[in-house]
């Protein structure tokens, strides 16, 4: 798998609120997390084949939330490989409780981003275009 790369853009930077910088996922960035979360998800569902030359090429699309009102995480996923050059796309809004104080609402947003990645990724591998993602003998990480 080739490192998860950004949609030009789109910017790695989370703020919320008055309350600063996010950091959902604390020593990583989010698409470090987004890659070591997809990563995981191949090893443990045996997707993973190091002898086949078929690489998995990922590109977030969208990587946004809203704290206020119907709080959510947005996430979106292009996935492409050598078997599937024109790829597929996963997107997700994964809604989680807000609140009326900066602090808590922010915290909020750091607390749903690990089941908001989950999500992604379980929809991503479970599309029916995946099956053809991985042909033809499974995905080589790198």
């Amino acid at each position: 798998m080739e490192t998860i790369t950004y949609k030009e853009g789109l910017s790695p930077n989370l703020n919320c609120q008055a309350a600063g910088p996010v950091n959902p996922a604390p020593g990583k960035t989010a698409p470090q997390y987004i890659e070591e979360a997809l990563k995981s998800e191949l090893y443990s569902n045996d997707f993973y084949a190091p002898e086949s030359k078929n690489r998995i090429k990922a590109q977030i699309t969208e990587l946004g939330f809203s704290s206020a009102g119907a709080a959510n995480w947005a996430i979106g996923m292009h996935l492409a490989s050598d078997s599937l050059p024109a790829g597929y796309d996963t997107n997700i809004k994964y809604p989680f409780s807000s609140s009326f104080i900066a602090d808590y609402a922010c915290r909020n947003v750091a607390e749903a981003f690990a089941p908001a990645v989950q999500q992604l990724v379980k929809k991503a591998v479970t599309a029916p275009e995946f099956q053809q993602l991985i042909k033809p003998s499974g995905l080589a990480i790198r």
